[in-house]
């Protein structure tokens, strides 16, 4: 139950990503910024404060507030249904970063919650001048840090 409501999600979240029009976004300089952007996010997600994270991300991203504020929402009522096996949010940690070429970067944390990591995954994109945040996700599958370029 709870993999298809996170499969939902995934779903309705990259429906929202790729459909809507193009924005004035906030962007970044380097990788230097982005790295401390996510840093921030996931010290809030590492407090436990889905909510509060999701509207700090709300500049960078291609989706009106309406849709992210819904995001938001599901995101957490799955993690409040799987409160019990992850129990609560104790913090993060860095994982790994990854360059592609010049155009692409990723970034990979885990969520460390009580009983289990919950990974998160960042991706940018550079056009001629700056970095933009492409996408980003969570999933309770461990297995998908440890999964081959």
């Amino acid at each position: 139950m709870i993999m298809k409501l996170f499969s939902a999600l995934v779903w309705l979240f990259s429906v929202f990503i790729l459909c809507t029009p193009a924005m004035a976004l906030d962007t970044f300089k380097d990788e230097a910024a982005i790295r401390k952007f996510a840093d921030e996010f996931m010290e809030i997600v590492g407090k436990g404060d889905l909510k509060k994270a999701y509207d700090f991300i709300k500049p960078y991203v291609s989706i009106n507030a309406i849709d992210i504020d819904s995001a938001a929402e599901e995101s957490r009522q799955i993690r409040q249904k799987s409160a019990m096996r992850y129990g609560p949010s104790k913090g993060y940690q860095f994982i790994s970063e990854k360059k592609m070429g010049d155009s692409l970067y990723r970034l990979l944390y885990i969520e460390k919650a009580e009983r289990q990591a919950v990974p998160w995954v960042f991706y940018f994109y550079r056009d001629e001048k700056e970095w933009r945040l492409d996408e980003f996700d969570w999933t309770d599958r461990v297995s998908v840090l440890f999964q081959s370029d």
